[in-house]
This record gives C-alpha cells, sequence and structure tokens, in this order.
C-alpha cells in the first residue's frame, strides 16, 4: 500500500508499506503507457517505478538510489528529482526526530 505524499509532474514521494516492511519512503517516476500496449485489466494508464527510497537507520532516514536510475537524463528531469528528494529528506527527518523527542519524552516520565 502507497500513500503519495506528494507528487511533482512524473515524480511521487510517498510512504509505502507491506506485509514484507514495516515502511518507508520513496520517490516514484510515473510514466504513461503506450496507449497500444495497455496490459490487460489495468486500471490505469500510467505505472511507475522506484527511483530512490528511504532507509531508517540508527541515526536518521538515509536516502539509497536504485542504480542509476536517478541519473538517467533520458527520463529524469534532475532538477524536480532533487527537489522532491531535499523535500523527502525533511519529511522522513523529522518524523525520526518526532519519535525521538516522544522516546526521551517517555523515558523521563517512566523513570
Amino acid at each position: 500500500m502507497a500513500r503519495s505524499i506528494k507528487r511533482v509532474d512524473n515524480f511521487e514521494f510517498r510512504w509505502t508499506e507491506s506485509n514484507y516492511h514495516p515502511g518507508y519512503y520513496e520517490i516514484v517516476l510515473w510514466q504513461d503507457y503506450d496507449s497500444d500496449h495497455l496490459p490487460e485489466g489495468a486500471t490505469s494508464k500510467e505505472w511507475c517505478y522506484t527511483i530512490a527510497s528511504w532507509q531508517k537507520g540508527s541515526e536518521g532516514w538515509d536516502l539509497h538510489f536504485v542504480g542509476n536510475r536517478a541519473f538517467d537524463k533520458n527520463k529524469v528531469d534532475r532538477h524536480l528529482f532533487w527537489e522532491l528528494a531535499k523535500y523527502g529528506d525533511r519529511v522522513a527527518n523529522a518524523e525520526f526526530d518526532l519519535e525521538e523527542k516522544i522516546k526521551d519524552f517517555k523515558n523521563n516520565i517512566y523513570s
């Protein structure tokens, strides 16, 4: 399941979770299906693939690229990608900082 947080042109910053992963932030690139090749049963005329995702560590969220997708000059507008990556970094680390403050608060109350 994915929840969109912000979309700029064909890039989307979103939160994704599944039965196999507790959740992570990612940037995907949306592309239109070729009208002659729309898959049977498709519910949308566009599809996406992950360009980069954040992994949560002990000191915050770290941005990881999927191969060189973020640098494919034929498909990726680097300016838009970096704009969304900086936004995503602020959101992810603001969440991390808030979680740390809540932990500290609970530790101070119950100690």
